[in-house]
């Protein structure tokens, strides 16, 4: 008898209390891949580099820290480095990373035009912020595409960002007199 009562106490309860069928984050995810290609779906299981989230820089491999840390014991101040680029004011750091918006003036140029430039005002540029839409593909996420300044092949589009290291002086001189 109590053995029924529990039974079905429980059917009521899970049908009360049933589970959604996607969370807010399956949702998410099944939408961030739903623009996706076969193709990218099977290069992502196979590479995980190839991932659009590590490409958006939105997942950090686990051998990758790992990584970091025996690079830091061969090379004497990388994690010094490292933290004064992610957090400048603990370490008093001058120059920052900076991302600012293409100027309108160098839209659909070539990349090496801008990075030149940068350089020659005293900046270093280290690549860009993809927007998704950007060169006729379709991507889920924004991506970083890290660039040598020579870079020729890659053009600028309205909603990138660079990423430059420069001082705050230069920044606010560089974003306001283009």
């Amino acid at each position: 008898m109590l053995r029924r009562v529990l039974r079905r106490c429980s059917s009521r309860a899970s049908k009360k209390f049933s589970r959604p069928k996607h969370t807010m984050l399956e949702a998410k995810i099944s939408e961030e891949e739903s623009g996706l290609s076969a193709d990218d779906v099977h290069f992502s299981n196979v590479e995980p580099r190839g991932h659009h989230r590590f490409a958006a820089g939105r997942v950090l491999p686990m051998p990758y820290i790992a990584a970091l840390y025996t690079q830091a014991y061969y090379t004497p101040g990388v994690l010094e480095m490292l933290e004064a680029l992610v957090n400048p004011g603990k370490t008093k750091q001058v120059s920052v990373v900076w991302a600012m918006p293409i100027p309108k003036h160098y839209v659909e140029q070539e990349y090496k035009k801008l990075a030149m430039k940068v350089i020659r005002d005293g900046g270093i540029p280290l690549g860009l912020l993809r927007s998704p839409d950007a060169g006729g593909y379709k991507a889920p996420l924004p991506y970083v595409l890290t660039l040598s300044p020579g870079h020729t092949d890659v053009n600028l589009h309205e909603h990138d960002m660079m990423y430059v290291i420069a001082d705050r002086v230069w920044a606010h001189q560089f974003v306001e007199g283009e």
